[in-house]
């Protein structure tokens, strides 16, 4: 506990009771903070400070009440594909505990909490080692962390059973047969990891080996083991080995070698004892595969391995299975449709699948955010607008889970409205559009070339009548919805022509002023229908109508190459329609 100091004071006096106000103890300290080590785990107490000099003592402060926690015991880390299960002893009188997560050692960004154990965390990424602690909380006090685990994911469809000593399958009993269990962080630098085992240099056949782990692998046929090895040019062997002991009946009769047969164990060309290549090249890491249905494994489940060397030393890393199985095959099709609020993804289903999960993040190929899904589509409803978001999606066959999809992205928005149209005046210009669900205003936005926006109104819904427009001058119109702070992309434009009422002196004039960009269809009004070539428009453009006392039908549009047609110099009236 800690406190301010107060001014004249020479020490202070902490009382400590199981109630407000019931003090059955005190300590006394000159600094103005304070560890109560004689607290039990799971008791709460009640803790006041006065202020002591040699004359006086000050009155209690307020009450404060925490209660002693231990930290969490036993923290194990099993990692899956793209998650890692968090394990823990409970500790006394602990309601709920914290769960932190860095990429550095004793160095937490990330922060979960979780009622009991185990915590799966499924935000971590493949090729990433991962630092874990556990702290305890009860109330408003929280225990010291735990010790700390750490442990290293590999890439996608990828089960890591094997890696550093401190996520080591769980319960496994260590042996060595003429060698030893050697954890080395250096000559060479580990694979993965902080560290990775080392045979000793021996003579002859000399292995270690693990057997009866609870953290098992249960084998799909068409599953594939790997392992890395590095080999010392200086302590060559002339063969290495992998075992593998079946959990059932079979035992260690699942053995794969390079370079030389060493084993004195198993049948030749069968699963108990099958060559897979020469001797891995010396120098560097290499990787090891062998499928499972090669040694016996398809459909069985193992709880121990071996690394066994015939007459020369290496160092081994991370070893576990890649997923062959159906879900290895992630979906197909992948697409993501925004909308407001929520974005839509969609995929070709798998075969085998019982189940999938959708994963999201908001920068390209890091995912934060998992989702579980029975099937296609998935409606991502936390979206936020305007947020551009990147999603894949995996395969689930029970708790093997497929490589991640292509990856799409999407931006949900505010809908933009539709159905923008603009009904032209004289000096005006009415502009309408259809309403938008959820929006409190509109915004629309005017210029006189298209994509250039300089004016914009506000309008508090469709029609809105723009007042400032002159005639004979070409307009672009959009809208766009707002809600609140939020605002929608702009519709469709919408040209509204140099057009309006008026009279045109010569055919030439009100040609000109007539629609440049549009195709719509033009009605005029006409004094005369003479038809003839007026001031250089050849006749074959000049439009006839049935009778000097009728309206022209709808014009319709121009022949190929003519943008405008007129009937005659006197036109009183153009509109688009």
């Amino acid at each position: 506990m800690n406190w301010s100091a107060s001014v004249g004071a020479s020490s202070y006096r902490i009382s400590r009771g199981p109630g407000p106000g019931a003090y059955n103890i005190s300590f006394t300290t000159a600094d103005t903070t304070y560890t109560d080590s004689t607290a039990q785990n799971g008791t709460s107490y009640y803790y006041a400070i006065a202020a002591v000099n040699a004359n006086d003592e000050s009155l209690n402060s307020a009450d404060v009440s925490a209660t002693a926690l231990a930290p969490p015991g036993n923290v194990t880390l099993t990692p899956g594909n793209a998650q890692v299960t968090v394990d823990w002893q409970l500790s006394t009188g602990a309601t709920s505990y914290k769960v932190k997560r860095g990429t550095s050692p004793g160095t937490y960004s990330s922060l979960f909490t979780t009622a009991a154990p185990p915590y799966v965390d499924s935000t971590v990424l493949s090729n990433a080692t991962y630092y874990y602690a556990v702290s305890a909380i009860k109330g408003g006090s929280e225990s010291a962390n735990s010790t700390e685990a750490n442990v290293r994911l590999g890439t996608p469809g990828e089960i890591v059973w094997v890696d550093d000593q401190s996520n080591f399958p769980a319960n496994a009993q260590l042996f060595a047969d003429s060698d030893a269990w050697t954890w080395v962080s250096s000559n060479p630098s580990p694979f993965s990891g902080i560290e990775s085992h080392q045979s000793s240099t021996y003579g002859g056949l000399h292995q270690h080996f693990f057997m009866n782990s609870s953290d098992t692998l249960t084998m799909d046929p068409n599953d594939t083991m790997f392992c890395y090895v590095y080999l010392n040019p200086a302590t060559l062997p002339n063969g290495i080995m992998l075992q593998w002991l079946d959990a059932g009946l079979t035992g260690w009769e699942h053995r794969a070698y390079w370079g030389a047969s060493i084993s004195p164990w198993g049948v030749e060309g069968t699963a108990s004892l099958r060559r897979i290549g020469n001797l891995p090249a010396a120098g560097g890491w290499v990787r090891l595969e062998v499928p499972a249905t090669l040694v016996g494994l398809d459909n069985l489940t193992i709880n121990g391995m071996a690394f066994t060397i015939g007459s020369g030393g290496a160092t081994w890393d991370r070893a576990g299975k890649v997923l062959g199985n159906a879900t290895n095959r992630p979906p197909t099709g992948v697409s993501a449709t925004a909308g407001d609020g929520q974005v839509r993804i969609s995929w070709q289903p798998a075969s085998g699948a019982t189940g999938y999960r959708v994963k999201r993040g908001t920068a390209s190929g890091i995912y934060t955010t998992t989702f579980n899904a029975s099937g296609s589509p998935y409606i991502d409803a936390t979206a936020q607008n305007g947020t551009t978001y990147y999603y894949v999606v995996s395969t689930l066959q029970g708790a093997n889970e497929s490589v991640n999809s292509t990856e799409v992205s999407a931006r949900p928005i505010f809908p933009a409205p539709t159905g923008v149209g603009a009904l032209p005046a004289d000096t005006r210009v009415t502009i309408s559009w259809q309403s938008v669900g959820g929006a409190t205003s509109y915004s629309v936005k005017r210029g006189t070339s298209s994509g250039v926006y300089s004016t914009v109104f506000s309008a508090a819904s469709s029609p809105y009548q723009d007042n400032a427009v002159q005639n004979g001058t070409t307009y672009f119109y959009v809208v766009s919805a707002l809600r609140n702070a939020e605002e929608s992309a702009n519709s469709a434009e919408r040209i509204q022509s140099r057009e309006g009422r008026g009279k045109a002196s010569t055919a030439r004039t009100a040609i000109r002023s007539s629609p440049t960009r549009s195709a719509t269809r033009r009605m005029c009004k006409y004094k005369s229908l003479a038809r003839r070539s007026i001031s250089g428009i050849p006749a074959r453009q000049v439009t006839r109508a049935p009778s000097k006392k009728q309206l022209p039908p709808q014009i319709a549009s121009p022949p190929a190459g003519i943008h405008r047609t007129i009937s005659h110099p006197a036109c009183l009236l153009w509109i688009s329609i």
